[in-house]
């Protein structure tokens, strides 16, 4: 029986094939669920399929999540590739000295160092190893019953509104603000990064204030 489901939300097409081949490679298998919003990923060696014609950003991952049945979920955007195959068996060991943490490739503290007007984009605050105040869920690994702690609804029942927009660019944040974290170079060592030529990706106007407005409210 599986141990880790993997949850995967892709969009570069170029890169899916060495994304599932990343994580087939582990030592420890995996079931791997993804989550296709333009209806061409279908197929891709997954083991579970879900398809939407609605954008719903990165909210399927906590929906997703809901339904898993293994001891562990791994979350992975689509620009890496898992180039160590022990990489899983390691995330596990971690987990188990800290298992009521979220744990994630990089993280940030918000104290006294913490830039008051631009927390998130503040670079002196993000750290590599150790126990944090938020983590960077593109690659994060946690015992599934974590999830438990984070709102069905976040738009209705976050004790400190969130509004829609906000919600859409603040997935770290969120995630992070309802558990304990902790971020590891783990990840550094044992994942690459993957080119994104082509891939017309652009960030979103705005998004970046709206990260830095949500990392005040929850954190200054």
């Amino acid at each position: 029986m599986n141990k880790i489901t993997s949850i995967i939300m892709p969009f570069r097409k170029d890169n899916v094939a060495r994304v599932v081949s990343g994580i087939r490679s582990q030592t420890v298998p995996s079931q791997i669920w993804s989550w296709d919003d333009t209806g061409q990923f279908q197929g891709i060696g997954e083991d579970v399929y879900f398809s939407c014609n609605k954008n719903f950003s990165h909210r399927p991952r906590i929906m997703l999540g809901a339904l898993v049945q293994t001891e562990y979920i791994f979350m992975q955007d689509d620009d890496f590739e898992l180039s160590d195959p022990t990489l899983f068996t390691r995330l596990i060991e971690l987990s188990k000295q800290y298992p009521d943490y979220l744990i994630g490739v990089k993280g940030k503290k918000f104290d006294e160092n913490a830039d008051p007007e631009k927390p998130y984009q503040h670079n002196s605050c993000w750290c590599g190893e150790g126990e944090v105040s938020m983590v960077n869920t593109g690659l994060c690994f946690f015992r599934t019953e974590l999830l438990s702690k984070v709102p069905s609804n976040p738009i209705i029942n976050t004790i400190k509104t969130v509004t829609e927009e906000e919600y859409k660019y603040g997935d770290d944040m969120f995630l992070s603000s309802f558990n304990r974290c902790y971020s590891t170079e783990l990840f550094v060592h044992c994942v690459s990064k993957l080119d994104e030529q082509g891939v017309g990706l652009s960030k979103q106007s705005g998004h970046m204030e709206i990260r830095n407005k949500l990392c005040k409210r929850y954190w200054l």
